[in-house]
């Protein structure tokens, strides 16, 4: 619609929808209310979006850049919890109003916001730590007819790919994480370093607990990661537990921070491997009494017989080492073929 005339406009006016008319309303008393009061700003920008909703339910494609900036600017005012979780129950909406779309084409439909507006959800329940709301939209997500992830835009993919990602590695699911975070990471813009470097504190244990030592390029984004990982992976490789446990010990509350700090727990078995393997060589038999695993052990940390055996059994339970404990005669016999076998 093109204005040639100033007095074309009341004309063009006319012709706007009603319903438009009061949104761009409610628009100008939203802003005029955030200049003057801040504080009661999100009820009026919560309430225009809520307006904005109803025009969107029969809406196309071209007005999802109006529907991200709008849930973007709700985000933006709330000031406390329940303001945010208030508003993720209104971009809940938004969410499933472009995830339903069936009347229109694929070319003009709603559906292309889908991902768009589950990040943002991501986003509020992470924050919120509600992370098992999550998994009611990646429900959502899973029975909607949708095009592939792979054709929508790249910062749908990469924000998608990262929330869960995250969101498999706190489930356990480290092969899984350290897929999609190896996604997020290999997309991401060069000059994101910030978002670079919240991806490897995930990515980096993700392949450290599958016994994958990171290059050393990886920390060129941020070199405070090296202060971090870099002794963990140092430790691994020589076997040197103190170490391990001294770093694990030194960086206790940035792990905790992070949700990653049980995880690196889990990566000392393979410092303790290592440590064992040197044992296994030095020894030169398949047959080593747990004194010898307890004496190289304690040279770096606490250590006793019956911890070393617990080891053992987990070292074994988890395939890091091949072979069977004999309890009575207080000694590992390793197989006679490649006890340690390749990890990775």
């Amino acid at each position: 619609m093109r204005i040639k005339h100033r007095e074309d406009i009341p004309n063009t006016l006319m012709r706007i929808p009603e319903e438009w008319k009061q949104l761009m309303l409610q628009l100008g008393e939203a802003r005029h209310v955030y200049r003057t009061k801040p504080d009661e700003a999100f009820g009026q920008w919560n309430t225009l979006l809520l307006a904005f909703l109803q025009i969107f339910h029969q809406g196309e494609r071209w007005m999802l850049p109006i529907l991200l900036g709008m849930c973007k600017d709700l985000k933006s005012v709330c000031q406390d919890a329940s303001q945010l979780e208030e508003s993720a129950r209104t971009l809940n909406r938004g969410f499933s109003i472009c995830a339903t779309d069936r009347y229109s084409s694929l070319s003009t439909s709603r559906k292309w916001g889908a991902y768009a507006m589950a990040n943002l959800l991501f986003q509020s329940y992470f924050k919120l730590g509600s992370l098992h709301l999550c998994k009611n939209i990646l429900k959502s997500l899973d029975s909607a007819d949708l095009p592939g992830l792979s054709q929508y835009p790249m910062a749908d993919q990469v924000t998608f790919q990262f929330y869960t990602g995250v969101l498999a590695f706190y489930d356990l699911d480290f092969v899984n994480a350290e897929r999609k975070l190896g996604f997020t990471y290999k997309n991401l813009p060069k000059e994101c370093k910030s978002h670079q470097t919240l991806t490897l504190h995930y990515l980096i244990p993700s392949r450290l607990v599958q016994a994958q030592v990171p290059s050393p390029a990886i920390y060129e984004s941020d070199p405070a990661l090296n202060e971090i990982y870099g002794p963990f992976v140092e430790a691994i490789q020589t076997g040197n537990v103190g170490l391990f446990d001294k770093q694990l010990e030194t960086t206790r509350q940035t792990l905790i921070l992070k949700g990653t700090w049980l995880t690196m727990e889990q990566v000392r078995a393979l410092c303790v491997r290592s440590l064992f393997k040197i044992v296994y060589k030095i020894y030169d038999s398949t047959r080593i009494p747990f004194q010898a695993f307890e004496k190289a052990l304690g040279m770096s940390t606490a250590s006793s017989l019956e911890g070393v055996e617990c080891l053992l059994v987990n070292l074994i339970d988890k395939g890091y080492i091949k072979g069977y404990l004999s309890h009575e005669r207080q000694m590992a016999v390793l197989s006679a073929k490649d006890p340690f076998p390749e990890l990775g």
